[in-house]
């Protein structure tokens, strides 16, 4: 038999039990079943699990991704979360160490009833790759479960950050994004009366799943970027706030994220460095 029961979440946190329960008859005992468990196209590890439930020859078997998809996703030591890059310059890139596609072929296989050796069932169960995912992204005591804030429309940017949020012109921040079906993320500047000055659309890539996309949003990394569409000075001395918004082109922009505001604000003459560190959702 296939599938019987699914992660109740999907995407899925990587903090949460990742479950996947199968099934299979035999008129023989079944002694185990086999999995072999991949993220994002890699064989990850192979292992076998006896019956936790026997219902008149049919017998269930529990696999749990949550482990596999940790171990194989940021942070990991001694490697640079994607969602960090080189300061002053440029920067939009998805972030496949921060999402894991799930796959998973279960084999079973009975006792003989001559021999008493295990003996494959010749059933196979398969759940392919772009059906199930995961994120890095934790849950805390108190927030939902469910990942939906950052899947439903208008999804929240990965950050805990204040919005809006104050920065400087000198300074490097890196904010991360859901980007299923995002392909332009839009950049609008404001003066200190609210005015609109400048406003440019960024070609991305549209996203095909629910891996994350970081954007380089500090003043230096937006300075020089290119835009398809319209053109911002982020350097224009009048430019008091400016806004970041993941969307599609559908002959108009369609925003598919929060707006994120920034306050340009003066650099502190007691404080040259400020440290964003990353948070429980794989962002600053």
């Amino acid at each position: 038999m296939p599938l019987v029961t699914a992660p109740i979440y999907n995407p899925a946190s990587m903090s949460q039990p990742i479950e996947f329960i199968f099934s299979a008859a035999s008129a023989n005992p079944i002694l185990y079943a086999n999995a072999q468990l991949f993220t994002d196209g890699v064989a990850q590890a192979d292992i076998q699990k006896i019956p936790f439930q026997e219902i008149a020859g049919t017998y269930f078997f529990r696999f749990d991704m949550k482990r596999v998809c940790e171990i194989t996703s940021a942070p990991i030591a001694q490697s640079l979360t994607s969602c960090f890059s080189t300061l002053d310059a440029n920067y939009i890139a998805t972030n496949p160490d921060l999402h894991s596609s799930i796959a998973l072929v279960i084999t079973y296989f009975y006792e003989d009833p001559t021999t008493g050796k295990p003996v494959n069932l010749g059933i196979t169960d398969t759940i392919p790759f772009g059906t199930y995912e995961a994120l890095t992204t934790q849950r805390q005591i108190g927030e939902a479960l469910d990942l939906n804030e950052f899947t439903v429309a208008l999804r929240r940017f990965y950050t805990n950050q204040p919005n809006a949020y104050d920065i400087t012109t000198t300074e490097n921040l890196f904010t991360t994004l859901p980007a299923f079906n995002v392909d332009r993320i839009q950049v609008t500047t404001y003066d200190s009366a609210g005015v609109l000055i400048d406003q440019g659309q960024i070609s991305v890539a549209i996203g095909t799943d629910q891996t994350p996309l970081t954007i380089g949003a500090g003043v230096p990394q937006l300075d020089g970027t290119t835009y398809v569409v319209g053109a911002v000075n982020i350097l224009n001395p009048n430019v008091a706030s400016y806004t970041i918004q993941g969307g599609q082109l559908l002959g108009f922009f369609v925003g598919l994220t929060e707006i994120r505001t920034y306050n340009i604000v003066p650099n502190c003459s007691k404080r040259s460095l400020r440290v964003h560190f990353l948070n429980r959702n794989t962002d600053l």
